[in-house]
Parts: structure tokens; C-alpha cells; sequence
């Protein structure tokens, strides 16, 4: 296992189109990719066709501890 990170405060500097296309062109390897989306946005998400319906489930949330945990 390996972890890639593309942190960065900067908007608009191509972090959310560069994760989905390294996320991308890894799957096309043969690789197993999960995609951590932390941005209250949730642009990698939206992206990738999740539904981001309910707020309590995003990560951005829950590390924040603004909602408790979905049971």
C-alpha cells in the first residue's frame, strides 16, 4: 500500500483534477484506489458520480466532529 497526498491551501491550482486523473490512470494499471475526499466542497465526489446528499457523512464533518459518526 502506498498513500499519495496532493495537499495544498491554494484554490484553483488543479488539486481536485489531478487526484481524479492520477486516481484514474492508477485503476487503469490494475490498481486498487480509494479517493479520501476532506473538502467541504466535495468536488473529487461530485466528480466521481457519489451522491453527496447527506451531509453528516462527509469526512470534512466528521473531522471536525460537527456530527457524530452515521451508525
Amino acid at each position: 500500500m502506498r498513500v499519495i497526498a496532493l495537499p495544498g491551501e491554494k484554490g484553483g491550482i488543479g488539486k481536485t483534477t489531478t487526484t481524479i486523473n492520477l486516481g484514474a490512470a492508477l485503476v487503469e494499471m490494475g490498481r486498487r484506489v480509494l479517493l479520501l475526499d476532506t473538502r467541504p466542497q466535495a468536488s473529487c465526489s461530485l466528480s466521481v458520480d457519489v451522491v453527496v446528499s447527506d451531509a453528516a457523512c462527509f469526512l470534512y464533518s466528521l473531522l471536525l466532529a460537527r456530527h457524530p459518526p452515521p451508525n
